[in-house]
């Protein structure tokens, strides 16, 4: 409580950015309002000629989803990693540090091999998921190479609250809301036991979150406008799912995460000003019974800054703007005790500091049935601990769109992107939960050069698109074995990702919609082999019918069988999975929803990660929503 009291009234200090945007209703009874990014970087105009995704958050659909499980229901992504809350995703064949993930234009950091965590964020305090891919993706830097998926928060007007619960795991989640035209408060708490496996076995997957979300805007001077934004989060007891026996033999959990992060903008109608922070905090336990126990406090801050304007004159648009982002104090400490010995040994993993700047700027210009875009970026980093290890990447893309036919665009791109080594890759040296760690200094970077085809078709209520895509990417820094449970980094390979995929939607019968989509993905290295992370191949059916008073979501998954694999994987059997819901409003203000998720009860490997989770059984649950 001392934490969320001191957090609250820290308001005033720690700040955000955005801009009003268009009002959205959720679900007909939350009354909010998307808040528009200022540190999105791609023109939403010209977003026809990227192959960007967007998922519009709907909580009576996804009480206690995590972002990972939502926008894997997308063309092109799905769960990557172990399992559990700290589920990750690939985009593209692409994962861990090769996607961004962003909050409000915020890039959100982290010393986790398996890359950032949306872990912290609930989705309730989310309007909308952008998924950004190819030549939209170069705009943002280092970890962009398989895309940028940037979350844009909900401003709530009104009060409202959501409580559901869940068999499988005893899962309760309690939310509620309150705003304004000036303020916006939500509150979220959440709390898992252990799920099980459709055949009975525990799924290490417990944890208990509180977390909030406060926002603010208000008039500076005649047409500029500040918001300000605070989001912070304590979790604790939180179990990591994977295929360990963690009775008997390997414990891995987090006993707390912690999260500050606050921002203020100032926007005008041609220029947008940001300043965040992003203070984290993270305690890792691994128990081998019997062996040893080893602790890894992991904690940094993270300061952002970036400018941004845009023009448009005589038929032409852009854009051009400055980013600016410092980490201090990345540190990560170690205890490891030893049962037989009964001895305690310290350490220091990680002690690093580092500087990235970016300049970027775009041209998009429209002439008659052709729409043309340019852009160019520069990237300055610095890295330091102990030394200095400092480089420079130069990117950009060039995309045209050609209309025919009223209804049809075809699109073409080529783009080119870039991942700098992480602190943890470049410099750290100790436990994870893989095993022992160690750090290379001599890593150079990723780049990347994407050649993308993209076949468009709007008409009425039915929607259309199908990509071809591939991806060139040299020097691939991959986690290598050079020893019994010993693990570092090396850029060990030249490889190439290619893939198409598809979407159609549109009205089916009156009040029936419905959603059809999938992807192929397939890969090679210089050498003939496979790479990780690469998702199996999947087709997916979404039927959505709704009346004044109800509706009813049918969604069926199809994952194909995967058995070309590389190191550390494991071969995917193709499974068939549903999930159905049904939300019924019993006045204008409530509602009550019911759903089954994976109908067949089903047991299935989640990922090819060799050490990913098994599926969680049928999974039952309930939910009562409500506003004003």
């Amino acid at each position: 409580m001392k934490f969320f009291i001191c957090i609250i009234g820290s308001l005033i200090f720690l700040p955000f950015i955005g801009h009003g945007g268009e009002i959205n209703q959720v679900a007909g009874i939350n009354n909010v309002e998307s808040i528009e990014i200022v540190g999105k970087k791609h023109s939403a105009a010209y977003s026809e000629i990227f192959s960007n995704d967007y998922i519009y958050l709907d909580e009576t659909l996804n009480p206690s989803n995590t972002f990972s499980e939502l926008i894997s229901t997308t063309a092109g992504v799905d769960l990557n990693g172990q399992g559990g809350k700290f589920q990750v995703f690939s985009v593209r064949g692409l994962s861990g540090f090769r996607v961004q993930t962003q909050l409000s234009g915020i890039t959100l950091n982290s010393e986790r091999s398996a890359g950032s965590s949306t872990s912290f964020i609930d989705s309730f305090f989310i309007d909308e998921i952008e998924i950004i891919k190819g030549a939209g993706a170069t705009f943002y830097g280092s970890g962009a190479i398989g895309g940028v998926v940037q979350m844009k928060p909900k401003f709530f007007q009104s009060l409202s609250a959501t409580s559901s619960y869940e068999y499988s795991g005893d899962i309760f989640t309690n939310k509620a809301a309150w705003g304004n035209d000036g303020f916006s408060f939500a509150m979220s708490h959440q709390k898992e036991k252990n799920k099980k496996t459709p055949l009975g076995e525990n799924l290490n997957s417990h944890f208990e979150q509180t977390s909030a979300s406060l926002m603010t805007r208000f008039d500076v001077l005649d047409g500029i406008k500040a918001y300000a934004f605070l989001l912070p989060s304590y979790a604790h007891d939180i179990g990591k799912a994977n295929s360990d026996d963690f009775v008997l033999k390997k414990n891995t959990s987090y006993p707390k995460e912690t999260h500050i992060l606050g921002q203020f903008g100032l926007t005008a109608s041609t220029w947008a000003l940001n300043l965040a922070v992003h203070k984290q905090a993270l305690k890792t336990k691994i128990i081998r019974f019997n062996k040893r126990r080893n602790e890894v406090n992991t904690q940094s801050t993270d300061f952002t800054a970036n400018i941004n304007s845009h023009f448009n004159f005589n038929g032409w648009s852009g854009s051009f703007g400055l980013d600016q982002e410092y980490r201090k104090n990345v540190t990560a400490k170690e205890q490891e005790i030893k049962v037989s010995k009964n001895s305690i040994k310290k350490g220091l993993n990680l002690a690093a500091d580092q500087y990235q700047a970016g300049i970027f700027g775009n041209v998009n210009v429209k002439l008659s049935d052709f729409m043309l875009s340019t852009g160019m970026r520069y990237n300055f980093i610095k890295q330091k601990q102990e030394s200095d290890f400092s480089d420079n990447q130069l990117t950009g893309y060039s995309s045209i769109a050609f209309s025919f036919f009223d209804n049809w665009q075809l699109s073409s791109s080529v783009s080119q992107g870039f991942r700098f080594a992480t602190l943890s890759e470049r410099f750290y040296t100790g436990t994870t939960g893989r095993g022992k760690t160690l750090g290379n200094r001599n890593l150079i970077p990723e780049t990347s050069i994407n050649y993308e085809s993209k076949l468009s078709y709007q008409a009425n209520t039915t929607s259309f698109d199908a990509s071809l895509f591939k991806n060139n990417v040299k020097n691939y820094i991959e986690r290598v074995q050079i020893g019994k449970n010993v693990r570092s980094y090396k850029n060990v390979r030249n490889a190439y990702i290619k893939g198409l995929e598809f979407r159609l939607s549109g009205d089916l019968y009156r009040n029936l919609t419905y959603q059809f989509l999938g992807h192929y993905l397939t890969s090679e290295d210089s050498k003939g082999n496979y790479l990780n992370d690469i998702s199996a191949n999947k087709i997916q059916i979404k039927l959505d019918y709704q009346t004044n008073s109800y509706r009813g979501v049918l969604s069926v998954k199809h994952r194909f069988k995967k058995n070309k694999i590389a190191f550390g994987e494991q071969v995917l059997k193709k499974i068939t999975v549903i999930n159905s819901k049904f939300i019924y409003d019993i006045t204008e203000n409530f509602q009550i929803s019911l759903w089954l998720n994976n109908l067949l009860n089903k047991q299935y490997v989640l990922t090819a990660d060799n050490k990913s989770a098994l599926s969680e059984e049928r999974q039952i649950g309930f939910g009562i929503n409500w506003a004003n």
